[in-house]
């Protein structure tokens, strides 16, 4: 029996509210941005910390709710010509955050929603019933 959208969000949350909590304690630059970086609203946490070695300020960030809808990834699947995975689509609708790993599915900010999927898209690829192997 295969998981629903809501079941796959909930377990996505979960890891990724588990990963910011393990980053504020052991690797606190991966949730800051230096000050000249625009932090979308709702998203900085109030927190700056000043780095006098390099001369920049960092601020924190914190996840927020996606706002992303099933009409929006009905028209990115159209535009990409492939349905996403069911886990990819609760991924996308769960939160906006700012970690930004290089050609990865994972972008995705208010700014930029679902930007992650032009990273990994492969036109030629889909064409011939390929898929990255993280959207699973």
């Amino acid at each position: 029996m295969s998981k629903s959208i809501e079941e796959y969000r909930t377990e996505i949350k979960k890891i990724l509210d588990e990963y910011y909590e393990l980053l504020k304690v052991y690797d606190k630059t991966e949730i800051q941005v230096p000050d000249f970086i625009e932090i979308p609203n709702g998203m900085f946490t109030g927190e700056v910390e000043e780095v006098s070695k390099y001369n920049i300020t960092l601020r924190t960030w914190k996840m927020i709710p996606s706002d992303v809808t099933e009409e929006d990834i009905a028209e990115l699947e159209k535009e990409i010509g492939v349905r996403l995975p069911d886990s990819l689509r609760a991924y996308y609708t769960s939160y906006y955050h700012l970690w930004d790993f290089e050609r990865n599915l994972s972008i995705n900010s208010p700014v930029a929603k679902m930007c992650g999927i032009y990273n990994a898209y492969d036109e030629l690829m889909i064409k011939f019933g390929y898929l990255p192997f993280t959207w699973i």
